[in-house]
């Protein structure tokens, strides 16, 4: 059986942070969140995620620079920025 694919959702929104986490979760993937981009790189420097979806706009640091960011702890992890 093929190993599941594991997501980190980073969103300041709690809905969207719940909605997007349990359509994942229907769907057979390994889901953690994380309400903001310093949340989301702590949990990266101790677990590694196939795929990181992140909003743009969060208050302190922004999609594009966490995107930056992760590039230095893991270049192969694939980013979503996602915006409204």
């Amino acid at each position: 059986m093929p190993e599941k694919i594991s997501l980190l959702i980073v969103d300041d929104e709690e809905s969207v942070r719940d909605s997007l986490e349990n359509w994942f979760l229907e769907d057979g993937y390994l889901v953690q969140c994380a309400e903001n981009a310093k949340t989301a790189l702590q949990i990266l420097e101790d677990k590694t995620y196939d795929i990181v979806l992140t909003d743009i706009k969060m208050p302190g640091m922004d999609g594009l620079e966490m995107l930056n960011r992760i590039r230095t702890i893991n270049s192969d992890i694939l980013v979503i920025v996602m915006t409204a």
